[in-house]
């Protein structure tokens, strides 16, 4: 206690003389364990700092019978969604109903927002770390909307750097987020008239994945990097390379000539771990976790992440089976979970998938970064894929109750 309280302290002293405005309610919920807003504010009060403590402004949109929508309190992009099941503090402690419940608030959230705003991708993401996004320490799942206004399919490769750094490291750069009155009201509006339907699709085209800012977002991989190497003490001798303006804006990258490779019977064969009540449960050819990466998508083919109560509620106890293998196997519950529901965040398959693994050092997401725009992510090889399919399918069977 005594040495953060210096900490504290120390970094006042830095300090000009000022006003802070602080939310009380975040304040009071994200402090680190010892420190009390009561010390807080006495340590900046002595640095001649001039603290007040606002309330939250209200930000809940829409609240069901067991399930809330409402704004994140620090939101990563404008309209930034935290969905929750309310009494329920962990996934595993939700009941199969309550798990449909929090689907479709999470569906009614992505569709009033793509009414309300114009977005055409989402991020839907879950994890039990603590979130800048997150309102309470709930079970639930974030919605951050990007390509406001449409993008055409069009990915902003910096942007999704930044996402990437929040997804997986709740690192949260300053950003000024400004969210119009008028917008939220047009989403409570919506939320409140929405009523769950599943929209189910014919025919996907070919895709093909387009970034705009790729040069900056390949020089911005390169200094984490570049900075991790520093940091680990291996760096001997270099200095970052300059940035080269790029003469091209967009860079196109044909992702499979084939509409969906996630509908691919070999593919199924190659990658498959188990399937579960409508729901398949592949392991991803190109891992970016040392212990894995997977995918549960619908059987059926749906590109968008528009699922029936039943596959959804599957899709969830599947996430939660894989959350208790890796507690028992590695254990780790820095997981993650993830959708990237639009070209414009980076889907690359024309099939709604979930994305789930441990989450991994930061410097093996930047070599990853580099690769991904380069489409040269290492593979798995069929002989490593099946191995490692084989290993772990009686382990989430034995979690999944099977």
């Amino acid at each position: 206690m005594k040495r953060i309280g210096m900490f504290l302290l120390c970094c006042a002293t830095c300090l000009e003389a000022s006003s802070w405005t602080l939310d009380r309610a975040v304040l009071e919920e994200r402090l680190p364990p010892g420190v009390t807003t009561e010390e807080l504010l006495r340590v900046l009060k002595l640095e001649g700092i001039d603290v007040s403590l606002r309330d939250s402004p209200d930000t809940l949109l829409w609240k069901g019978d067991r399930t809330s929508i409402s704004l994140a309190r620090t939101p990563f992009s404008p309209y930034h969604l935290w969905v929750e099941v309310e009494g329920r503090k962990t996934l595993d402690e939700c009941t199969a109903e309550e798990l449909g419940d929090l689907y479709e608030a999470i569906w009614k959230g992505r569709k009033a927002l793509g009414e309300a705003t114009g977005a055409d991708g989402f991020m839907i993401l879950a994890t039990e770390q603590k979130r800048n996004g997150k309102n309470r320490s709930a079970a639930g799942f974030e919605i951050i909307p990007a390509g406001f206004g449409g993008t055409d399919g069009v990915m902003d490769a910096v942007e999704k750097n930044a996402l990437n750094e929040y997804l997986l490291y709740n690192r949260f750069p300053n950003r000024t987020v400004e969210q119009s009155p008028e917008v939220i009201a047009a989403l409570r509006e919506r939320l409140r008239t929405l009523e769950y339907v599943l929209e189910r699709e014919d025919t996907q085209p070919c895709w093909t994945q387009k970034f705009t800012h790729h040069e900056e977002a390949l020089h911005q991989s390169l200094e984490v990097l570049y900075d991790s190497l520093v940091q680990l003490g291996a760096l001997v001798e270099g200095e970052m390379p300059s940035m080269v303006t790029p003469a091209e804006r967009i860079h196109e990258i044909q992702i499979n000539l084939d509409c969906c490779a996630l509908c691919n019977p070999k593919v199924i064969q190659k990658q498959l771990v188990s399937d579960w009540k409508g729901v398949e449960i592949l392991m991803n050819h190109k891992p970016v976790s040392p212990y894995r990466d997977f995918l549960i998508i619908p059987k059926r083919h749906q590109c968008v992440w528009d699922l029936s109560r039943e596959e959804a509620i599957a899709t969830l106890e599947a996430i939660v089976a894989f959350k208790k293998m890796y507690i028992k196997t590695v254990g780790s519950n820095e997981w993650i979970c993830y959708i990237q529901d639009g070209r414009s965040v980076g889907q690359t398959v024309p099939h709604a998938n979930v994305h789930f693994f441990i989450i991994p050092d930061r410097l093996v997401t930047a070599i990853s970064g580099l690769q991904h725009i380069h489409n040269q992510r290492p593979v798995l090889s069929y002989e490593e894929m099946r191995a490692d399919c084989d290993r772990l399918k009686p382990l989430l069977l034995e979690e999944l109750g099977r």
